[in-house]
């Protein structure tokens, strides 16, 4: 009887009309992005809290005179603004029904690390240097406190006159302290510029340990529809082995484009400590924002029970230095 059922079935799937039974797929390297480097007349203006790099209608603006209130914080092209919020680093995640037990108060060691990276004017000032006309660096170190520890998250941001941003980042956890759920870099935009596309694995969320089961190819999606409806709200919404996200903005596209290797990406309505302190959906806010971030690292999300049982070890962030490169620049 289970022999004659099977037989029919797979006669079943034969005859649909093309039906996929299965796929493989295999990344493999493509053309590396590059930078192409060009004269230019950059130009750099240092006030007393702001040091604003310009290249005719572009202009990349850094706050760096207040404590806990240094980075990058505006990017304007052509009169509009693409960014007027502080890009910061992250080392936290909402936590998964997987980390409900000990690992959520691991977590909780980097919740407030991330909620405010300490950025010291005094100790720790902005670095700036005009290396020529093509190209000015822009070095900032945040102190990410962790438990009783102290460990550097530093951003390199170089300008060209090209019109784009070179960033790189990067970070390694203290030698005692439990492991982030995740390493990288957020930015905030305002909720109505909502429709994005990218180069990655989608349409649905992936993970270093969730991914086999979907595609990789150019999607189109919504901040708004990025949210997936779990019964409690957590960690959600990630994009593994992604080349480049553009987001529409002043009918242009701002891009944020891999370098050296393929990033994970989220982009929704909310943070992750929004989503960390809501019990249940109608618990999460109104948000007049959506939240880009970056990572070099996000941590799986595990499976083999939810009472104790660890993400596999090589879905972990590791005891190495982590680094990531990306590129932002404003397509036509």
């Amino acid at each position: 009887m289970e022999k004659e059922m099977i037989e029919m079935f797979i006669y079943y799937v034969l005859s649909l009309k093309d039906y996929e039974v299965n796929f493989d797929e295999k990344l493999i390297k493509d053309s590396k992005y590059e930078i192409k480097e060009s004269e230019g007349n950059l130009k750099v203006f240092r006030s007393h809290s702001h040091i604003t790099i310009e290249n005719n209608d572009f202009k990349v603006i850094f706050n760096g005179n207040k404590i806990n209130y240094g980075g990058l914080e505006a990017i304007m092209y052509k009169g509009d603004l693409y960014l007027d919020k502080l890009a910061l680093p992250t080392l936290f995640r909402a936590t998964t029904d997987n980390d409900a037990m000990i690992y959520k108060h691991f977590n909780n060691f980097y919740l407030a690390s991330s909620l405010n990276p300490l950025y010291n004017p005094f100790t720790n000032a902005i670095k700036v240097k005009e290396e020529s006309k093509d190209k000015v660096v822009v070095e900032i170190t945040y102190s990410m406190i962790v438990g009783l520890s102290f460990s550097k998250f530093k951003i390199r941001y170089t300008v060209y006159p090209t019109n784009e941003i070179k960033v790189e980042f990067n970070y390694k956890k203290p030698l005692i302290a439990p492991s982030p759920t995740c390493i990288g870099m957020k930015f905030k935009f305002y909720k109505e510029f909502n429709d994005f596309d990218y180069l990655g694995l989608g349409k649905e969320e992936t993970y270093i340990d969730r991914y086999k089961g979907v595609k990789y190819g150019i999607y189109e999606s919504k901040a708004s529809e990025e949210y997936v409806d779990y019964s409690i709200p957590q960690e959600c919404s990630n994009h593994e082995f992604t080349k480049y996200i553009d987001i529409n903005m002043h009918n242009h596209k701002l891009s944020f484009i891999s370098l050296d290797k393929r990033f994970s990406f989220k982009y929704q309505n909310y943070n992750e400590f929004e989503l960390e302190l809501a019990e249940r959906k109608e618990n999460l806010p109104l948000s007049n924002y959506n939240y880009l971030t970056i990572y070099a690292i996000n941590k799986g999300v595990g499976g083999d029970d939810s009472w104790g049982a660890p993400v596999h070890k090589k879905y972990r962030v590791g005891k190495k230095r982590y680094n990531m490169s990306f590129v932002i620049k404003i397509k036509d």
